[in-house]
């Protein structure tokens, strides 16, 4: 008997399920708390085609995981790169998630400095000259925003 399961861009319906129990997995295995995922953000992963499959996600997933800050939710800047196609990096992602100008603000600033960080590999002093700010003012922004690579 032969077992046939379609891979996991064919079983998009699967995605929210599978993505809420291995973020519960994870979660668990790490010792951190997650509320949730946001909207935007498995909309991202439903709309992606996962050629690594369930694997693919599960390691999208725990690095989400790990790159959470004081939030606790998984939102798309959480999410790598090639998941970019789906999320557009203006400030609309961030009113869907949040009402207030001040978090909208705080969250676009968070993304901007986690990106650019990521970016340069985490040289702190490469990032404050390309942000525009002094090195001490990036610190405090890194653990203001909780930060962590």
């Amino acid at each position: 008997m032969r077992i046939v399961i379609p891979p996991l861009r064919e079983r998009k319906e699967d995605i929210p399920l599978l993505a809420n129990s291995l973020k519960i997995k994870i979660a668990t295995k790490l010792g951190i708390y997650v509320e949730g995922i946001s909207k935007e953000a498995m909309s991202c992963l439903v709309s992606y085609d996962w050629p690594g499959n369930v694997r693919e996600l599960e390691n999208i997933i725990e690095r989400a995981v790990d790159m959470l800050d004081s939030d606790l939710i998984i939102k798309t800047y959480h999410l790598p790169e090639r998941l970019a196609d789906c999320k557009s990096k203006n400030y609309r992602n961030y009113i869907n998630e949040t009402n207030y100008l001040k978090d909208i603000v705080s969250e676009v600033e968070k993304h901007v400095i986690l990106e650019c960080l990521n970016k340069n590999h985490w040289n702190k002093n490469k990032t404050a000259n390309i942000l525009g700010i002094s090195r001490a003012g990036l610190y405090k922004k890194i653990e203001e925003y909780n930060l962590r690579h």
